[in-house]
């Protein structure tokens, strides 16, 4: 009787323990699939990051080919606004001299 006890205990045991083995067994399954995911995710993560860099340092290049043309164009406005400056105060000199005879005129 003693004998099938302890035989019932270690079935029980052992059933035990194997259901433990499996339970062990799919956790790392487990997690062995989520670090895979995460290791994907990391890749993916990276390989995005290179792209973006890559496409803003293309910009940066452009934006600097660029530069000289812009700057040039910025000084030519410039040198525009210049002349347009000189010419509109040459008129205005031009309208006040031209008041100015007028009102001489209608004075004499």
């Amino acid at each position: 009787m003693e004998e099938k006890k302890l035989q019932k205990k270690i079935k029980k045991t052992h059933d035990g323990t194997k259901q433990l083995k499996q339970e062990v067994q799919q956790f790392k399954s487990k997690v062995h699939n989520m670090e895979a995911k995460a290791q994907a995710q990391a890749e993916e993560a990276k390989n995005a990051f290179i792209q973006t860099a890559a496409a803003l340092r293309r910009q940066a290049e452009n934006a600097r080919d660029l530069l000289p043309s812009h700057t040039e164009a910025v000084h030519a406005k410039e040198e525009e606004l210049s002349m347009l400056t000189k010419r509109y105060a040459s008129l205005r000199e031009q309208i006040r001299e031209l008041k100015q005879q007028r009102t001489a005129e209608n004075v004499s």
